[in-house]
């Protein structure tokens, strides 16, 4: 397997304002939409801790 190339702060710095960019253009989110989505993701599962 070969090793993960190392992740300077210069690429950081890109990425972010990549990021930056795309979120300023992104639609607007439902906060509530969110957190529901969050919180059915987070109860998959959670009756047994061996079920993955």
């Amino acid at each position: 397997m070969p090793a993960q190339p190392e992740i300077t702060q210069r690429d950081l710095r890109s990425r972010s304002k990549e990021f930056a960019a795309m979120s300023r253009t992104a639609s607007g989110v439902s906060l509530e939409a969110f957190r529901a989505d969050q919180d059915a993701t987070a109860e998959q599962g959670t009756d047994d801790p061996c079920a993955r």
